[in-house]
């Protein structure tokens, strides 16, 4: 799970990573104890977007 070496997006300390993808492209890791922070991140900004987009789509019909 966390196999990635690295620093970590959240708390920007050094640790074995967890990849988490926007639905935009980006990827960020997160380290175990910033993990379920960073899930929510990612989750709400999915959302955001994905919601965004679904507005725009309705708005040009």
């Amino acid at each position: 799970m966390f196999g990635i070496e690295g620093i970590c997006d959240w708390c920007h300390r050094p640790a074995m990573l967890l990849q988490h993808n926007y639905c935009d492209g980006l990827k960020h890791f997160s380290c175990e104890e910033c993990n379920d922070c960073a899930q929510q991140d990612v989750r709400q900004f999915n959302q955001a977007e994905m919601a965004l987009s679904n507005a725009k789509t309705i708005v040009n019909s």
